[in-house]
């Protein structure tokens, strides 16, 4: 099943499915084989698409005297780089969702438009004016707005700095790197829900070995979260930017096999929907018999009817005792035959 964030967004619609999509970060650290490999590495493991944090030009976004300014300009790329990059997940029938980290490359998402699925605000650029701006211009695409950390004053100006046309959902995940799980407070995915009445998804940074990680993301989609992000790495626990909390092909596929399953265990809404082995069971139920035979013609009193386990079925429910009693019979009737409607008068 092609499960695509734009129709997982559209509030219309009563989602059991998910969207499951990975995140490159700055892991390829400006290696362009290491991060196709991660694309590769996506699409293997079921995600749904793979996201990239573009940024094009470090000073317009960065003041030089920050700690990691010096390794900004090594994990770049150029914007026609981005485009094949884009274009090679499309080939591999990925979904992309794009963050732009600054005016540059949220220009590009402009011009790349009709490859890109999904734009992600970044929590640094959340109310910045002239990216919101030019996301705003941004045609046919899903927007994302990273809430972990955010205000709500914060948000709102997001949200609304976002064309009523552009269909938006939350991400809410807890900014550290590895996760204390204890410390991420799931329970604010409903608190945004109810705030904003627009979908919330989960990013999930938990530890890559923490053993039972899964569990966090099972818990967030009982929550109500139906968008799930998790940062992907070729080898689990390789020290690159951002190892400390991604997860190799296995681990992803460990991931959605417990969302996949979970899914599974809770089924359907619809109380009517009975699977075969539940119809199997209700037919054990109590059907409604005659106690004695009766003639045809005669007043049916309660002291006609009982309830017994048989093996065909009564046209009649239990509860429609009540409204049988009173009328007569339509035909003769014997002795623990279920009670059928030819053999009472309408």
């Amino acid at each position: 099943m092609n499960i695509k964030i734009g129709d997982i967004v559209d509030t219309e619609k009563n989602h059991s499915n998910f969207y499951l999509y990975a995140e490159t970060a700055f892991t390829h650290e400006g290696d362009k084989s290491y991060l196709l490999k991660q694309i590769e590495s996506a699409k293997r493991s079921g995600c749904d698409g793979v996201k990239f944090q573009v940024l094009i030009n470090p000073d317009s976004c960065y003041r030089p005297d920050i700690p990691v300014y010096k390794k900004l300009g090594k994990w770049i790329f150029s914007a026609s780089h981005w485009r094949t990059i884009i274009e090679f997940a499309k080939n591999k029938g990925l979904e992309v969702i794009v963050l732009p980290i600054d005016l540059e490359a949220a220009c590009l998402c402009g011009k790349l438009h009709s490859f890109i699925d999904a734009i992600e605000i970044h929590s640094i650029n959340l109310n910045e004016y002239f990216i919101l701006r030019e996301i705003q211009k941004t045609k046919r695409t899903t927007v994302l707005i990273s809430a972990g950390g955010a205000l709500s004053y914060e948000l709102d100006y997001a949200i609304k700095s976002i064309s009523p046309y552009h269909r938006k959902a939350l991400m809410f995940g807890y900014q550290a790197y590895p996760t204390d799980y204890h410390k991420i407070n799931l329970l604010k995915i409903k608190e945004l829900q109810a705030s904003y009445k627009i979908p919330v998804g989960y990013a999930d940074h938990t530890g890559f070995d923490i053993v039972d990680c899964n569990r966090v993301c099972e818990y967030a989609y009982l929550l109500g979260a139906r968008i799930f992000e998790t940062h992907i790495i070729l080898k689990k626990g390789q020290k690159r930017i951002d190892y400390e909390a991604a997860r190799d092909v296995n681990g992803i596929r460990s991931l959605r096999k417990s969302l996949d399953n979970l899914v599974k265990i809770l089924g359907s809404s619809r109380s009517n929907n009975l699977s075969e082995e539940e119809k199997t069971y209700r037919n054990r139920a109590k059907q409604l018999v005659w106690v004695t035979d009766l003639s045809s013609d005669q007043k049916i009193g309660t002291e006609h009817l009982t309830y017994k386990v048989c093996p065909e079925m009564s046209d009649y429910r239990q509860g429609d005792i009540e409204t049988l009693i009173g009328k007569r019979t339509g035909r003769k009737v014997k002795k623990n035959s279920v009670v059928k409607k030819v053999d009472v008068k309408s």
